[in-house]
Parts: structure tokens; sequence; C-alpha cells
């Protein structure tokens, strides 16, 4: 038996013939038997569905010599030292989603580590939101790399927000130096969603694996990622990394919250309350202005060619120095830069925004009756992304917008809940470092 690796396709050969292929981008390590001169790789190989299935390979060398030299080619193309080198904080959050993430990181997300030859790891579960503060407060960015998140959507966004609090010097230093991890374990998981999704792999909320969100951390890259930064009344500073909602979708949010015993269907239960109580939002002034065209992506110069809506809406709006003021009344407004932002069973969503790009989706839908909402609805939670281009959706593009209501108003930012009478939102915000 024989082998030859070329652009990190492992060939085991039989005289002539080829008795094996392995994709070594589809794994994470090897394990040994130096007595046996035997070598066993897992492939997770990208089913259709976007899922990794793990299958096993396991062959023995015929000597010696050709064993140590497979070992040193795969140390080198897995990447074997320097995933030796990472180190990881995970911080898991036992009472999220299904309230699994304890028994799914012993049982899935720690032997993938291993095998990828990541050793240094430890692990913190979290007791309340101030035992979240002092974790982070009390972490050595000298000693550890990543800071891994076993959770919902909630605890990156809770954890920015309390580093966002620090002075800033501290604050530089925390971001530069360390970089963030997310692993599926929420009742909402659209972070995870999202980065799959940019990778070309799966990304479907209800079939957010694990170990699909495990292997990504594994095997993604650092990448620097802009944070909005949202201003309340002028004086409260949040950051936010993927959506923000008014109207419908902040008041559903909002009240999710008290449905949380019903885990990730407490927003489709508030949602269906909303829709039958049909309430009349009292919407703000927007501001904004629209991204020059020049840095619009191919698909939405698509999108606009082919939909009228937004010209309507301008063609309504007061437009000075580029700068647009919108009367309209909307039933719904949602600051996204996610294309996981309507992560229901199929997080399609709008495709030409992702959450590494420094602007971000202004999708606004006009009032709708109750049964034109349900209709409506209902497409959402299938992942029927037809009303994206519907008339009574019109998005646009900017890094920058404001909103002034008429008395304090709920709005969500991530999920969480505020309230305020001014709202700006713009990619001014910090960056950072995420696996991704």
């Amino acid at each position: 038996m024989n082998f030859k690796i070329d652009n990190l396709k492992l060939t085991i050969l039989r005289g002539e013939r080829i008795f094996r292929e392995i994709n070594l981008e589809n794994c994470l390590g090897y394990s040994s038997n130096d007595s046996l001169l035997s070598i066993k790789i897992n492939e997770y190989n990208l089913t259709p569905n976007g899922q990794r299935k793990r299958r096993t390979h396991f062959f023995k060398l015929e000597n010696s010599e050709m064993y140590s030299q497979l070992k040193e080619q795969l140390n080198v193309a897995l990447d074997s030292d320097k995933q030796s080198q990472r180190s990881l904080l995970v911080v898991i959050n036992p009472f999220s989603g299904r309230k699994r993430a304890v028994k799914d990181f012993n049982n899935v997300v720690s032997p993938m580590l291993s095998e990828a030859s990541i050793k240094k790891c430890q692990t913190i579960i979290t007791k309340s939101k101030s035992h979240v503060a002092d974790i982070v407060d009390q972490l050595d960015v000298n000693s550890v790399t990543e800071l891994v998140l076993f959770g919902g959507d909630g605890l990156l966004h809770e954890i920015l927000n309390i580093i966002n609090s620090w002075e800033e010097s501290r604050k530089c230093e925390f971001l530069d130096k360390i970089s963030f991890g997310v692993l599926a374990g929420g009742s909402s998981n659209s972070v995870c969603a999202a980065l799959l999704i940019e990778r070309g792999w799966h990304g479907r909320s209800k079939k957010l694996t694990v170990e699909n969100s495990a292997f990504l951390l594994i095997k993604g890259q650092v990448t620097k990622v802009p944070l909005c930064e949202n201003i309340l009344d002028q004086s409260s500073a949040v950051l936010s990394i993927e959506k923000s909602a008014i109207g419908f979708g902040a008041v559903s949010t909002y009240e999710a919250e008290n449905f949380r015993y019903a885990g990730p269907w407490r927003y489709t239960i508030t949602a269906f309350r909303e829709i039958y109580r049909c309430p009349t939002y009292a919407m703000p002034v927007f501001k904004f202005k629209q991204l020059e065209k020049s840095h619009w992506p191919t698909e939405y110069l698509e999108y606009r060619k082919t939909s009228g809506s937004e010209q309507a809406i301008l063609d309504k709006s007061d437009i000075s120095d580029d700068e647009v003021t919108m009367r309209e009344h909307f039933s719904n407004a949602i600051v996204h830069n996610n294309p996981a932002f309507y992560e229901t069973l199929d997080p399609d969503g709008v495709r030409f925004v992702s959450i590494r790009q420094p602007y971000f989706a202004l999708s606004c839908i006009l009032p709708m009756s109750r049964v034109q909402q349900l209709a409506y609805f209902k497409k959402v939670l299938h992942g029927n992304i037809e009303f994206v281009h519907s008339p009574l959706n019109s998005i646009f593009l900017t890094d920058k917008l404001s909103m002034k209501f008429a008395c304090e108003h709920k709005v969500t930012i991530d999920g969480e809940a505020y309230t305020c009478k001014d709202w700006e939102v713009s990619t001014s915000g910090p960056e950072f470092k995420l696996i991704m």
C-alpha cells in the first residue's frame, strides 16, 4: 500500500490502483498506532442538505518509513502544530435552547477538539449574568487566544456589551488579542447559521447541528467583523452584530421572553398573537444615507433592477445631500447584516448583506391586514423568500440610520429589548475577531 497527498487530497494506492481517496479539507486530524503502523482518519463529508456525516477510514502502511512519512505530511496538511498552539476558553450556557449544551460539549465538541490536536481547552459553565461578567473580567488575554461561546445569540451579544463598558485601552487590547468562536446551543442560532451560509454550508436553525458549528470552529479562519453601534437617547451605547427591529418584530421578540419554556417556538407563538391583534405601530421618522451605488453587491444590483418598491418609497421621501427622510408608516422595520435573519426553518434572508461587511440592510414592511400578515408570516416560517421581492417590502443598504419616535418605543437589538425616543445605528463601532 502506498500513498500521495496532492491539493489536500490523500490518495491511498494498492499497486497502481486507487484504493481510497480522502479529502483532507473535511478532516480534523488523525490517530495512529505505532506498533501496527496504522492510521485512522475521520472524514466529515458535507451532505446535500448541508450537514456533515462522519466516515471513518482505517488503513495500515507497509513499513515504518512510509508510516512516518505519512504522519509527517498529514501534520502539515492538517496544520496539527498550529492547532496544538490554540488555547480555548469555552463558556457554556447550560440553560440555552434544549438545555443540552453541557452534554453536547462532552459528547460531540470535546472529542472533535481532541481529534484536531486542540488540547488547551478550559470550560466554564455559567450560573448567572453576573457570573458571565466575572468570567470575561477575569479572562487572561495572555494565556487564552479564543473565547468560544456555547449558547444562543444572546450570550455573544451580552459579552460584547460587557466588553464595551470597559475603558477604551482595556477594550481595545481584549478585542485585539481574543478571537471569538460560536457553537450552536441556543433557541436561536442565527449567527452560527450566517457563518455556515457564508461558507456555502447549511444554516437552517432547526437543523443546525453542534457538529457542524464545531467543525467550523476548528477549520474556520479568523476574520475581523465590524460591530454596529446603537446610540439610544443620545446616551446609551449598545453594540450589535446582526439584527435590530421595531414594530411587529420588536414586539414579538419582546413578548417571547414570557414563553421561554416553548424554546424556539416562543417567537412563533408571539408572532401569531401579534397577527391576531393586528395593531397599528407608531413608526418613527427615518433618516438614512443610501450606500453608494458603486458599493452595491451584485445581488442587490439585480434586486433593485426588478423591484420597484424602493423607488416608490424614495419618491415620497425628502432627499437632501443624499440623506433620505422617510415618513412612511411600516408594520415592521429591521436593521440587519445577517443573511440568516429570517432564521426559521430555512434562513435564506437577503443574500446581499453579511456580518463581515461595514454596512447593513434596512428592511421596511408596509402595513398589512391580518390576512396579509398571516400569509406573509407563513412564508417566513417555511423559509419561502418570495416576500423579499414583494411590493410590500422595501430594502435599502446603508451604514448609518437614525430614528426619532414621538414617545418611548420598544426596540430590540440582537434579541434584547430596550425602550427609547431617539435611536441611531451606525457601523462606527469597534471590530472584533470572529472565527468563520
